[in-house]
Order: structure tokens, then sequence, then C-alpha cells
């Protein structure tokens, strides 16, 4: 039995000078006009890590420390800063010739009329007072966070993160003792009122008195 391909898919006969059209193969295709540029990979979605949870900080609790412990360790600054005070003004009297109290004079009122009295002698003792007292406060609570006296009494300064304030703090805070004297010390009296037991002086420096832990 022979076979006959259908009229559609018989080739045509070739003639003289004229060839076949050859298909490409399967695996290429007609090059009909420039290639397309070759595709990069797709950019990838950046997707932000999510943020850190925080670390759990255990806090830290103080108790405020009181009006008579505060007092006390006050006391002892002054019966140790005081005699301090008055041997280095006198020392310097004594090196620059300058006129000093005799031991009559040494009585409370004389000694205070002396001292406000004007002159050379008086103005120089107040201002070695003046200066002792910035830094031995000062320079106490900025290094140890507590005079002897505190440190005596077990109670300590600290900012508002616990810790020892600093020495822009500490300075500001022994200053703002002169807005606390005046009038009538009536700033040292209001931490017996105040609801966080903080004196003029600590409110103006943002500080605290607590007990040592």
């Amino acid at each position: 039995m022979a076979v006959l391909a259908s009229p559609a898919h018989v080739p045509p006969e070739p003639q003289s000078g004229q060839g076949y059209e050859h298909p490409p193969p399967p695996s290429q295709k007609a090059v009909t006009g420039p290639e397309p540029a070759a595709r990069g990979p797709l950019p990838l979605a950046v997707v932000p890590s999510p943020a850190p949870l925080p670390v759990a900080v255990d806090a830290l609790y103080f108790s405020a420390a009181s009006a008579l412990r505060r007092g006390l360790a006050g006391f002892v600054d002054l019966v140790l800063l005081v005699p301090l005070s008055a041997t280095v003004g006198l020392l310097l009297c004594l090196a620059l010739g300058l006129p000093v109290p005799r031991l009559a004079e040494l009585s409370p009122d004389l000694l205070l009329a002396y001292l406000l009295d004007g002159g050379a002698t008086s103005t120089l003792l107040i201002a070695v007072a003046a200066a002792l007292t910035v830094g031995y406060f000062g320079g106490f609570h900025w290094l140890r966070g507590q005079t002897p006296g505190k440190r005596l009494l077990g109670i300590m300064v600290v900012n508002i993160h616990g810790e020892r304030p600093s020495v822009v703090r500490s300075l500001l805070r022994t200053v703002a003792y002169l807005l606390s004297a005046l009038p009538v010390s009536i700033g040292f009296l209001w931490v017996g009122f105040d609801r966080e037991r903080r004196a003029l002086h600590d409110w103006v420096a943002g500080t605290y008195v607590v007990r040592v832990p």
C-alpha cells in the first residue's frame, strides 16, 4: 500500500538556481533583530530587621535619708571644716602680715563682728572659708558621693539615675547652699516637709540624699 503525502505538506520541487529555506532547529530561534539584553536577577525586597527587644535591667531602689541623719551629717562636716578654714585663714594672715584677732576676741559675737567689719583680714578669712567649703562639699560629692559626715551617717548624694553627681552638678549643689540658707535656712528646713525629703539645693542641682544600700 502506497502512502501519499498531503499536498499541503509536500515541499515544492527545486528549480534551477533555487534552493530550500531551512527552518532553524528547534534549539535555535531565527534572528529577526537585536537580541534583548539579558535580564539580571530580580531585586530583592529589603525587609527591615525587627528592633531588638529592650534588655531587662534591675531597677535601683533607694530610701530617702531622714532630716535627722542629714542634720547630723552636716554637723560632723562643720566640725571638720570650721577649724580647717580658721587655721588656713590665720596662717595666711600671718604670712601676709595682716592683723589677726587676739584670744580675747574669739567669743562668737566679737568674732562675728570682726569678720563683718570689711577689713582685709575678714575678707581673706571669708574668701578662704568659701573656697574650702566649695572644695570640701563639691569635691567629696563628686569623687565619692558623700562627705565624711555623710559616710559616718550612712547616706550619700546621687543624681536621678542613682549615680554620683557630676562635677558641675556637685559644684552647683554646693553654691546653692546660699539659697537654702536664706532666709533663716528655710531651704534646709524644707527637707522635713518635702515628699522626697529634698532640700532647696537638691531641687536646684537635681540631686537626692539617700541611705547607702
